[in-house]
Parts: structure tokens; C-alpha cells; sequence
């Protein structure tokens, strides 16, 4: 009897135990099948989109760090920029949300809820920042609570990959790298700002249906633009070298769009435009030379052929002392043909074709206009040689082309 006791009780202690082991190794498996679920979803959170899954590892860290950057931290990377100093706090914030969006790649929830005005601090994250040439429009996302509009996010529509935007990015730092190591060494703000003019010039047609002309792409890569690729490239060199400078819009004399440049030299604002710079563009005779009538100039002398539109107020330009013809000495206040003469032998020697100068008014400017051409003392100047010339009745300037 006793023996069958202690049988029985053994066998209820094994059933225990089976019991216990099999309830243990189910919380087991429960537990590992949890953390599975908990992995999987750590992934997904961590996969990159498609559009930006084809960048270079380091480029997707430095995207992954852009989106996470302390709004303080981007807001100190905008301080100067133009159109960013002239915004409210508010929208500044807004600002810099936008900008973290089109470098990272990803959505970004804005401080604002006007979606009229998220699209114009789009376009001022684009003015300030000709380095942002792979995006060239966005999309909003609204969220309502009790039919009121409670957020709103934006996502950039990019032009390009991640890949894409890499490669181009490469192919226009040796461009630029190459342009700015071979200006020459020791030029004054005056003269580095000269070399950016020529540069975008020389080695830029203006062509309308040409690629990429929204944006710096066009002038380094293909060498072909229209005025807001001119005026984007003309910043992106500028800023590299230290300049303060952005793009302003406005019409030219006929009324259509136009863009340009604003650029602080040595304490003052000048305007500039190197699409008018094209000889031929501006109606200024052939295509032999620069026309130097737009480096450098003041709002009065803009006005004569642009007109601004911004909602932004610009400075009002009146300095003179780093315009082209003043710098080079090619102003006359009175009439002088001995100096005139001198330029045009300064030039052959040099192997020059071309001679050009302004006139101090317009009185000086039909005077001078009428001697050297109507009654041809120009030829009195140039021994004879055979020239033809050309002038600006807006700029008061001539110029002067040698066979």
C-alpha cells in the first residue's frame, strides 16, 4: 500500500513537470516569434525609398544626418543668405523645414499651415541655393482635424536620382574647381568678380530650349542656357568665393521674364547680368567681344532697361567706384581724342579688336557720336584702318571694331 503511494506521487511530480516544460517552451517560442515581428518592423522603418537607394553609403549618412539636424544648427547655415534674412522668424523656421526636406530627400511636417506660402519659401530655398539644381518642384500633404486644417508636410519631386545627383554634382565641382584655381592670383573683389563675368560668358550660348536651364547644370555641363541658368551659375562661383550675391527677377525692356544677379563689392550693391553680357544677345553689333555695360552697375542704370519685380524690397545701388568703365578708366566726362586714340593703339598692341567707353552724359554721348562717325574723325584715330561701331543710347556707350 505504502509502495503504491509513493507511486503516485512520483508520477503526478512527472506530470508537473511536463506540464511546466512545455508551458515554458511555449513563452519561449511566443517571445521569439515577438521579437521577429519587432525586427521585421525596425527594418521597415529603416529601408531607404527607391529614389535614393542607389547613393553612395556615405551620401545616404550624411542625407539620414541632414533630416535629423537641429533646426538651430540649419538656421545658422542660412544666416546672410537673401531671401532668408528678409523672412519672419516664423517663416524662417518653415524655411529651413523645406531645405532639410529637398537635402535629405524625405518629408518633412512644416511650422506653417499656408500652403500658398510654403510654395514661395520653396522658391527662396531655391534662390539662396543654386546648389539645388536636382529639384525643381513639391508636393503638399494637409491633415484636418474637425474639418480644420492641423498639419502640413512637404516633399520635393526630384529631377534626378540620388545616383544622378552624385555624378552630376562631381562633373560640376571639376568644372568650378578648375575655373576658380586658374583665376589669376591676387585679384582685388572687383577683378574676381570681372573673371566670374567673363567666365559665364565665354563659355556659355544662349540657347531657349536648351536642357537643364533652370539651373546651374546648364552653363558647367553643357555650355548652354538661358538668363536663370546665367544668373545661377554667376552665384554659385560668386558664393564660392566668398561673395555675398543672390538672383533677382523682374522683365527686361519688352516684358519678358528676365533674372539677373545682386552682388555686394567691397561694402556696396551693384547689379549684374551676364546674359546681356552676350554681345549679340544685347543687340550691341557681332558677336566679338563682352559687353561690359552690365557688370557692375547701379539701380539707375538698370532701370533703363530692366524692371524689377520682387516682394522682397532690394537695395537701392548708387555706388560707381567698382563699375566696369570707371575701374578700366573707360569714362569720359569731356571729350578728349588723344586719350581715345591712345585706348585704340593700347589695343592693337595687344592684339585687341575691339574698343569701348562710355560717355559721363548724353550731351557728351551725341557730340562724341557725331564726330567720330558722321564726320569720321574716327578714321583720323585708327590711321585709316577699316571699323565699324556700334552704341547703347541707354548706357551712353560706344564701341569701337577693328578689322
Amino acid at each position: 500500500m505504502r509502495k503504491k503511494r509513493i507511486l503516485f506521487l512520483l508520477l503526478l511530480l512527472l506530470g508537473v513537470s511536463i506540464l511546466w516544460a512545455g508551458r515554458l517552451q511555449k513563452e519561449r517560442t511566443g517571445t521569439a516569434e515577438n521579437l521577429t515581428e519587432e525586427e521585421n518592423l525596425s527594418s521597415d522603418v529603416q529601408e531607404m525609398p527607391q529614389e535614393t537607394a542607389d547613393i553612395t553609403p556615405v551620401q545616404r549618412m550624411t542625407q539620414m544626418q541632414g533630416a535629423k539636424e537641429p533646426a538651430r544648427e540649419v538656421q545658422d547655415t542660412q544666416e546672410g543668405l537673401f531671401y532668408y534674412e528678409a523672412l519672419s522668424d516664423a517663416e524662417k523656421e518653415a524655411y529651413c523645414q523645406i531645405y532639410t526636406a529637398l537635402i535629405s530627400r524625405q518629408k518633412e511636417t512644416l511650422s506653417i499651415l499656408d500652403s500658398g506660402r510654403a510654395e514661395v519659401l520653396y522658391q527662396y530655398v531655391l534662390n539662396d541655393h543654386p546648389e539645388i539644381f536636382y529639384s525643381s518642384s513639391f508636393s503638399m500633404e494637409g491633415r484636418e482635424r474637425n474639418g480644420v486644417l492641423s498639419s502640413l508636410s512637404v516633399q520635393p519631386v526630384y529631377t534626378m536620382t540620388g545616383r544622378q545627383q552624385q555624378e552630376k554634382q562631381q562633373q560640376i565641382d571639376q568644372t568650378t574647381t578648375a575655373v576658380l584655381t586658374s583665376m589669376p592670383a591676387g585679384l582685388d573683389a572687383y577683378g574676381q568678380v570681372k573673371y566670374v563675368y567673363d567666365y559665364v560668358i565665354d563659355h556659355t550660348d544662349y540657347v531657349l530650349d536648351s536642357p537643364d536651364n533652370q539651373n546651374i547644370c546648364s552653363v558647367f555641363l553643357n555650355g548652354e542656357s538661358v538668363c536663370q541658368g546665367y544668373a545661377k551659375a554667376t552665384q554659385y562661383l560668386l558664393k564660392k568665393l566668398g561673395f555675398e550675391v543672390t538672383l533677382v527677377f523682374g522683365t527686361d525692356q519688352t516684358g519678358a521674364d528676365h533674372v539677373w544677379n545682386l552682388v555686394k563689392v567691397d561694402g556696396d550693391y551693384y547689379y549684374m547680368d551676364t546674359t546681356w553680357g552676350e554681345m549679340q544677345f544685347s543687340d550691341q553689333g557681332e558677336s566679338r567681344g563682352i559687353n561690359y555695360n552690365f557688370l557692375l552697375i547701379t539701380t539707375e542704370e538698370l532701370l533703363q532697361t530692366h524692371r524689377i519685380v520682387s516682394e522682397i524690397p532690394v537695395p537701392v545701388c548708387t555706388a560707381e567706384r567698382d563699375n566696369y568703365y570707371v575701374r578700366e578708366k573707360l569714362l569720359f566726362q569731356e571729350k578728349d581724342y588723344d586719350r581715345l586714340k591712345l585706348l585704340i593703339e593700347q589695343a592693337k598692341a595687344k592684339g585687341e579688336t575691339i574698343v569701348r567707353f562710355r560717355c559721363g552724359s548724353e550731351q557728351l554721348y551725341r557730340e562724341m557720336l557725331d564726330e567720330l562717325f558722321e564726320q569720321q574723325k574716327i578714321f583720323t584715330l585708327v590711321n585709316g584702318d577699316a571699323i565699324t561701331y556700334s552704341s547703347d543710347d541707354k548706357m551712353h556707350t560706344i564701341f569701337v571694331f577693328m578689322q
